[in-house]
């Protein structure tokens, strides 16, 4: 998870832990951020940002958040999930490995 500050700063959330969902029996550790008005709170599956057959073409943190800045600068908040998408797998090796979720929210 990203949460990408109004005023340009990224922040990186710590994704440990197993997956939301997978099991009613599972505990996770809380945390508080606090949002400003305009920031966001990007979540996405791990298969947007990792190549399962080449790890070294995996994507960092800052490199999502420098396309996802894109993509609202492009396309807005309706855009948004088309044109990640078509940024990261903007060629034919690139194809999708796998189900791909993303979620944005913005503060308000």
């Amino acid at each position: 998870a990203l949460v990408l500050r109004n005023d340009g700063r990224n922040e990186e959330l710590d994704p440990s832990g197993l997956l939301l969902g997978v099991s009613d029996d599972v505990s996770y550790d809380a945390r508080t951020v606090v949002f400003e008005p305009g920031d966001r709170l990007f979540l996405y599956s791990d298969a947007l940002t990792e190549d399962f057959k080449n790890v070294e073409n995996s994507l960092s943190e800052t490199d999502l958040a420098n396309i996802a800045r894109q993509a609202l600068l492009d396309d807005g908040l309706n855009g948004f999930p088309d044109r990640v998408k078509a940024q990261v797998f903007a060629t034919p090796e690139d194809e999708m490995r796998d189900d791909i979720t993303l979620i944005l929210m913005e503060a308000r």
